[in-house]
């Protein structure tokens, strides 16, 4: 199967002085139709400027490099704005993750879910409006005719949120990036969204991105994970694989702070210390101040990425199972 979205090595550096912060370095992953992947890891990590980057949204002076950006077999990075104007809200969607600076201030709800429907979609103004309000039925809302009417500031946080979603869902994308989705919402609206993704994912085959650091997500919804940390993937694997093994230092120290039933309560361990500042990068791995298992060469050397963990230990393990064969 071809992947639907492929990233191959893709950097994101913002211009700071005289010099370039680089705040996503070599990230590659593929993207099937019909699979959610999640790229997890903590604040600051690169996630959502990887999403930007993929959707066309970082602009000059910022860099954007990649051997490959690619989305149905078609280069993004070439795209004018006009293409991508056809594109984005279309075939490729995005849940941003802060509503109310999604939502047009002036513009009643009605008229900003409509609006892709009569672009993309070519529907006249009540065929559109019936959709829209189907929609925003469809997400969770119990008043569609009041929301329909309403502006954003007269809505809740996660009314508001799930009004993102319908806008971001309603042209039936190939791929939709979802970053932190369900933040703002309860656990039982947080179940429908994450349900109503999923029906739409065996209906027309649309792949998710899935932005997030809920890990309880993560595990509920994804087929396969990356893990980020300082503007890198450090470990890639499939969600089940991750959960019951995980190889990475930072990928195991994010899966002890979360709590679980099937240990004792009490506190939770953490990882000590906080990631590097973009402006002093290290020379080596990003991870070995903070990592309890680090290794001489760690300082110095970055890790190149080996059975999809990018970390010296998983070299240390290959050799030591050669030589115990």
């Amino acid at each position: 199967m071809e992947p639907v979205l492929l990233v191959d090595n893709l950097s994101v550096a913002f211009p700071y002085r005289k010099t370039w912060l680089e705040a996503v370095r070599g990230v590659s992953f593929q993207l099937l139709p019909g699979e959610t992947m999640a790229l997890v890891g903590e604040s600051g990590s690169g996630k959502s400027v990887t999403s930007s980057a993929v959707m066309g949204l970082i602009d000059p002076p910022a860099r954007v490099q990649a051997d490959r950006l690619l989305f149905e077999g078609k280069p993004l990075l070439r795209q004018s704005e006009t293409e991508w104007r056809k594109l984005r809200g279309h075939k490729l969607s995005m849940i941003f993750q802060d509503p109310l600076t999604a939502l047009n201030p002036v513009l009643k709800i009605g008229e900003q879910v409509m609006e892709p429907l009569q672009i993309h979609e070519g529907k006249d103004p009540t065929s559109a409006r019936l959709e829209a309000l189907a929609w925003l039925s469809r997400v969770g809302l119990n008043q569609p005719d009041r929301v329909f009417d309403s502006y954003p500031h007269q809505l809740s946080g996660g009314m508001r949120q799930r009004v993102v979603i319908a806008m971001a869902l309603c042209c039936r994308p190939s791929v939709v990036i979802a970053d932190e989705p369900t933040t703002a919402l309860d656990v039982t609206v947080q179940a429908q969204i994450l349900r109503l993704l999923r029906s739409l994912q065996d209906e027309v085959g649309m792949a998710v991105l899935l932005i997030t650091h809920d890990l309880g997500v993560v595990e509920e919804v994804a087929h396969r994970v990356a893990v980020c940390y300082n503007g890198q993937v450090v470990e890639t694997a499939t969600c089940e694989e991750l959960f019951s093994n995980p190889r990475h230092p930072y990928t195991r120290g994010l899966l002890d702070s979360i709590p679980r039933l099937d240990r004792p309560i009490g506190k939770l361990p953490s990882i000590p210390g906080t990631p590097p500042s973009l402006h002093e990068p290290l020379p080596g791995c990003p991870f070995q101040p903070r990592c309890g298992q680090r290794l001489d060469r760690c300082a110095s050397q970055p890790a190149p990425m080996l059975e999809g963990v990018r970390c010296w230990l998983i070299e240390k393990e290959a050799a030591l199972e050669s030589a115990g064969g």
